[in-house]
């Protein structure tokens, strides 16, 4: 279990955001560092596979073997997130979008606590602050996950050094 933490922001949009990575499982904070930190309008995703009866038909896919981008696109479109509101507002959009984009994205569970207030800032810069944070967290995480798979890796994330004792 680890925690990250990092600063963003979108135009007047700024957020402090805290990583709690588990096993499998992720925890995204965002709020404001003006305020005291709360769990408000916490939202709940989780990525789960579409079924194949019935729905859309796809294209066949190329006879050559794809890149493992293109690969991941092909999972990731096979999934569709659901989120659900298990704290504050029922529908406070972009908390709830950043965990179901994440959760599909990343194809694990994902709790998010959204604390940035509606008028902090213009909606648009909060929907980019948003997408960019999509982006942002996913590559925090796959550097964590990289890191943990290394061994002697040292984690240098904002970690804090132990503390010497006294007295003993």
């Amino acid at each position: 279990t680890r925690v990250l933490e990092f600063k963003a922001e979108a135009g007047e949009a700024k957020a402090v955001v805290s990583l709690l990575v588990l096993q499998d499982q992720l925890l995204v904070w965002v709020g404001d560092q003006r305020e005291p930190p709360v769990l408000n309008n916490l939202h709940y995703a989780m990525a789960m596979n579409r079924s194949s009866g019935g729905g859309s038909a796809t294209a066949a896919s190329p006879a050559s073997p794809s890149s493992p981008l293109e690969r991941e696109r092909r999972e990731r479109e096979k999934r569709e997130g659901v989120v659900t509101t298990l704290v504050g507002k029922r529908f406070h959009s972009l908390g709830e979008k950043l965990a179901k984009r994440l959760s599909v994205r990343m194809n694990i569970p994902v709790v998010c606590s959204w604390n940035l207030r509606d008028n902090a800032a213009k909606e648009e810069e909060l929907e980019a602050l948003c997408n960019m944070l999509v982006k942002e967290v996913m590559n925090k995480y796959e550097e964590e996950k990289t890191d943990a798979d290394t061994p002697g890796a040292t984690h240098g994330n904002n970690e804090a050094s132990p503390s010497p004792t006294t007295g003993e």
